[in-house]
């Protein structure tokens, strides 16, 4: 899911980069492909809206630098709020306790690696020093969601 997400915000950021000028037509149209790429990942809308807005705002308030080119400067603006929206500090997983079973929910559309995601989550839980045993099933297919179980 990232790859397609990442791809997508690539290729609108890469009809503003290397303009001499941007235009706030620019800006705006870039911004669409970048909210049409949230929406497509399944982020909230509320939170895409508050992200589009205050990343217009700011580009269209920022001065351009005299070092720096203006698409240059509108990517910086983007990855700045990119990453506030997705959270600037590392955040451990917090599970129970060894003698506890935690469960981990992974839902997503149908090829948008909830597979892949549980098995890279499983082999970093297995190789962390505190590591619980750490297993599970699929569970049942419901629609094109599987569940995963305790194993």
């Amino acid at each position: 899911m990232f790859e397609k997400i990442t791809q997508k915000v690539q290729d609108a950021l890469r009809t503003i980069a290397g303009k001499a000028t941007i235009t706030e037509k620019n800006i705006e149209d870039a911004v669409e492909a970048i909210k049409m790429a949230l929406l497509e990942a399944d982020v909230n809308i509320r939170v895409v809206r508050r992200f589009v807005n205050s990343t217009i705002e700011e580009a269209k308030g920022e001065r351009v630098l005299r070092s720096v080119e203006p698409g240059q400067q509108f990517i910086k603006i983007v990855h700045d709020k990119l990453v506030s929206f997705l959270g600037d500090q590392k955040q451990d997983l917090h599970l129970k306790g060894p003698d506890a079973i935690s469960v981990i929910l992974m839902m997503g559309l149908q090829g948008s690696g909830k597979t892949t995601t549980a098995a890279k989550l499983a082999l970093r839980l297995k190789r962390r020093p505190q590591a619980p045993p750490c297993g599970g099933r699929p569970g049942t297919s419901r629609g094109g969601r599987t569940a995963f179980s305790p194993g």
